[in-house]
């Protein structure tokens, strides 16, 4: 069974790419002599030549361009392979903040995932409103974060988008309101001033009679009749009732969750952790928890 070692194509693929057998082996940083040998055995176990070595310079044969193809993908593949299994050697402290929206459905499976693969990188988490998150980020007192923004103003990389909604409790009528009671995150959330100035557009009045920086405390507010929420897809409950054109209300456009960076951040572990949240969040369409329509209580594709 023919076998070529990773070795053998490296040797091989490196005399093709610099034209030589003595700028491979300095490359290599092994003798000419031993470089020659590496190929000859390639030939041998090939029976065919993969060099022409008649002239005064080194040419890569017919069979020779058809090896340097598959030699270069398995070499790629070989790389690829200690970048994902070999990993206890890179540790560092990663300071991440996300969104208290977030914290809750998404992250912590990714987290954990990440931690079993990398036990030497060490996690700090903090979980505040975007305003704060970015505020940390430019101060340098984050290392990466998931921030929410509009979706026509990315600036890091983008990785979904999810509804963002009216809620309150099944019985609430705007009819019977003269000011629509609102219970919302605090003027750091990127949602809020867009939810605002929607319910001014709307000729809607309102009056703010809840506000915390908890996503907790906001649906508690709603689920005890206290105010309507403007929430993510994710963070609806099914005791809620979404309130959209129907009952009178405007219609929000999506919130955009991005990966940022600190500036000036550098370091493996800070690269990996964000390649793992990318590759793991990047598109995500699942919505975790049940949502209710305003009407039966069927519950809606949201995407």
């Amino acid at each position: 069974m023919l076998n070529l070692n990773v070795d053998l194509l490296r040797a091989f693929v490196a005399v093709a790419d610099t034209g030589g057998f003595t700028s491979a082996s300095r490359q290599l940083h092994r003798t000419q002599s031993a470089v020659s040998m590496q190929v000859k055995r390639i030939e041998v176990m090939l029976g065919k030549r993969v060099f022409d070595r008649s002239g005064r310079s080194v040419k890569i044969t017919a069979d020779g361009e058809v090896l340097l193809g598959h030699a270069r993908r398995m070499l790629k593949i070989n790389e690829e392979l200690a970048a994902d299994l070999i990993t206890t050697e890179i540790e560092g402290v990663v300071r991440l903040g996300i969104p208290d929206s977030y914290g809750t459905y998404y992250l912590p499976r990714v987290l954990s995932n990440f931690s079993q693969a990398y036990p030497r990188i060490q996690l700090e988490v903090r979980s505040e409103l975007t305003g704060q998150l970015l505020e940390a980020l430019d101060r340098g007192n984050l290392d990466l974060a998931l921030v929410v923004t509009e979706p026509a103003t990315p600036r890091g990389d983008a990785l979904w988008s999810e509804p963002l909604v009216w809620v309150g409790i099944k019985e609430f009528s705007i009819h019977e309101q003269s000011q629509i009671p609102l219970a919302l995150f605090p003027p750091t959330c990127t949602d809020r001033a867009r939810s605002l100035q929607a319910l001014d557009e709307f000729g809607l009045r309102w009056r703010m009679v809840f506000c915390s920086p908890s996503l907790a405390a906001i649906q508690a507010a709603v689920l005890a009749g206290l105010g309507i929420a403007v929430l993510t897809g994710s963070s609806v409950l099914p005791e809620m009732r979404i309130l959209g054109p129907e009952e009178g209300f405007p219609p929000l456009l999506p919130s955009a969750v991005e990966l940022r960076r600190s500036p000036g951040t550098s370091s493996l572990a800070i690269d990996h952790l964000a390649k793992h949240i990318s590759e793991k969040l990047k598109g995500w369409t699942e919505v975790p928890t049940p949502i209710l329509s305003s009407s039966d209580g069927i519950t809606p594709k949201l995407s």
